[in-house]
């Protein structure tokens, strides 16, 4: 009966201790690391999403001079009631625009990676406020420009006796999308300043 020896209980405190030590450091790091994956990949997702924002922006503003002169040239058109009929109205329009008005495809990709990412809880709720916002701008924009240009290459062929009416219609829908197509520029300025470099 040698081999029982009597157990010291301080031994047995100890032991428990440094094992209940052991498991808690063990979690602590394990969560530290998942921590800075889940920071790794909020600061990849935020900025492929700043990228695609930047991008977006230049596409925009390269657009916006010439959306501005087509606005303008359809105002100028819609004042001269001369025009007989909207088939001639949007000659003399084609003639003043010969590349006709452009539609804006803004990228989303990179924010809907983003959306279905498990890390997007780990962003900011101002910041994904604000990204849900530009985006929604941005798919309200391209579709309001899709319908002009539906609407342009309806009437392009159309001999509607009531050119005028129609052409102030398209002035006040070009002035929508100039109006549109300059808060989705301050959005993106804003997403540009409010997100990490």
């Amino acid at each position: 009966m040698k081999l029982l020896r009597r157990i010291d209980p301080a031994d047995v405190v100890i032991e428990v201790f440094s094992i209940v030590l052991a498991i808690l450091l063990a979690l602590a790091v394990n969560g530290w690391q998942e921590r800075v994956r889940t920071d790794n990949a909020v600061k990849t997702l935020l900025a492929n999403v700043r990228d695609e924002i930047a991008q977006n922006r230049t596409l925009l503003v390269s657009e916006k001079e010439h959306h501005l002169a087509v606005y303008h040239t359809f105002e100028a058109l819609s004042a001269h009631q001369h025009v007989v009929t909207l088939g001639e109205f949007f000659n003399t329009f084609a003639k003043a625009n010969p590349t006709g008005f452009h539609p804006f495809q803004g990228e989303s990709f990179a924010w809907d990676v983003m959306r279905s990412s498990p890390s997007v809880d780990a962003v900011p709720y101002d910041t994904r406020i604000l990204l849900e916002r530009t985006y929604a701008e941005q798919a309200l924009f391209i579709n309001q420009n899709a319908q002009v240009l539906t609407t342009l290459e309806v009437n392009d062929t159309a001999r509607d006796p009531d050119y005028y009416a129609a052409s102030l219609s398209m002035t006040l829908d070009l002035g929508d999308i100039v109006y549109s197509q300059e808060r989705l520029e301050g959005l993106y300025d804003t997403a540009l300043r409010e997100l990490p470099k």
